[in-house]
């Protein structure tokens, strides 16, 4: 281990000597880098709203400075040991967006250690996720009446006491609906379309993409794409290949733009569609900017091959034709037309999406304040 790996080591070590010497605290953990654009309105709303203190372990060592606002907040990071910690936390409540907490290679913290699980997509639970990808969490944060219902049948048909559900809605819905009100549009001379996958096998990057992207970009729109982070990561090996095809063919053209900062939603409010696959993107874009979204139909994003043991439609299944359209990749040829229909649709289409996201998204514009308020009662709890 070189010189720079053994101080950042022993850093850690520090770190994790801290985390067991201090009074209690409501902890987050962050798995990744963009773990505080979901934590980080609940973490700040306790910070304004009470006197708890606050724990934020990041797997990052420059994750999020924005949240170093309060004395009652520590930021500390744990890269190496991130597993140990989490196996072995004393922390009254342990909050993450991590799923397969005790499911897979990451060890669960003994009781009284309260662990949440605080959802980072608005997608149904049963198949995009591995079937026991909640079993081991005593409380989760429900984004909609889907998640209650999913989860409320997985436990009974397990015959296994529920977890506790709180129906808290989804922050980051909230800050990108906040953020869109206050958005002056730079593009104004064409509409801008927004491409945005998954990264499971055979996603709209891996097997149509380039086909769609030249022909949005003959149509002369602005066309962004925005891959998902697995993308450049070793999660999913190919990704960086994929990119490069996009990068080699497209990245001398005027009109094309391939993000790679994933930090920013800018294209989100910039864009006037979103055409993606099975992404949970296209309802945090549908809900967030009142826009629609274009379904490319290819394979299904699956980890739960049981999923239908549950007998329950998938909210991603259920609610595509609501918001936007469905396509058929053998049928890319009526693209063009499709798009431009869309978008002279855009008024209809906002006045059904508002209506669809206040039936299925509990507490919009106030999830913040009901998870913290989660959060410190069951801390309070723990007190006792």
């Amino acid at each position: 281990m070189a010189f720079g790996g053994v101080k950042s080591f022993f850093g850690e070590l520090r770190n994790l000597v801290k985390l067991q010497d201090k009074t209690p605290a409501i902890t987050f953990y962050a798995e990744d880098r963009f773990s505080h654009l979901v934590l980080g309105g609940y973490l700040q709303e306790i910070l304004r709203g009470s006197d708890c203190p606050v724990d934020y372990v990041t797997s990052e060592t420059e994750d999020a400075p924005s949240l170093h606002s309060s004395d009652r907040l520590r930021v500390l990071s744990l890269k190496t040991l991130a597993h140990q910690y989490l196996a072995k936390s004393t922390a009254p409540v342990l909050a993450m967006t991590m799923p397969d907490l005790g499911s897979l290679h990451v060890a669960r913290p003994a009781p009284p250690t309260r662990c949440v699980y605080i959802f980072h997509a608005l997608v149904s639970v049963h198949r995009q996720y591995r079937a026991d990808a909640f079993d081991h969490y005593d409380d989760l944060f429900c984004v909609g009446e889907h998640h209650v219902t999913e989860l409320t049948r997985r436990f009974a048909l397990l015959g296994k006491p529920c977890p506790a559900l709180h129906r808290v809605g989804y922050h980051k819905l909230d800050r990108i609906i906040e953020a869109h009100q206050n958005y002056e549009k730079r593009c104004t001379d064409r509409p801008t379309i927004l491409i945005a996958p998954s990264w499971h096998s055979k996603n709209l990057l891996e097997s149509c993409g380039l086909d769609l992207v030249e022909t949005l970009l003959h149509k002369d729109f602005q066309v962004v794409v925005r891959p998902h982070p697995a993308f450049f990561a070793s999660i999913y090996k190919e990704g960086r290949e994929i990119i490069a095809r996009y990068e080699k063919k497209f990245s001398d053209h005027p009109r094309f733009c391939l993000e790679r900062q994933m930090d920013s939603e800018e294209s989100f409010h910039e864009a006037d569609l979103l055409v993606t696959d099975w992404s949970g993107s296209a309802y945090e874009y549908a809900f967030g900017t009142e826009r629609p979204v274009l379904f490319i139909d290819t394979p299904a994003k699956i980890r739960n091959e049981d999923w239908q043991k549950l007998k329950i439609e998938p909210f991603e299944v259920r609610l595509r034709p609501k918001v936007g359209q469905v396509l058929p990749p053998q049928n890319l040829d009526s693209l063009s037309q499709v798009v431009d229909e869309m978008l002279g649709s855009a008024r209809e289409y906002r006045d059904v999406l508002i209506q669809l996201r206040e039936k299925n998204v509990f507490e919009v514009g106030r999830s913040a304040k009901v998870g913290a308020e989660v959060l410190q009662s069951i801390y309070q709890e723990s007190l006792k």
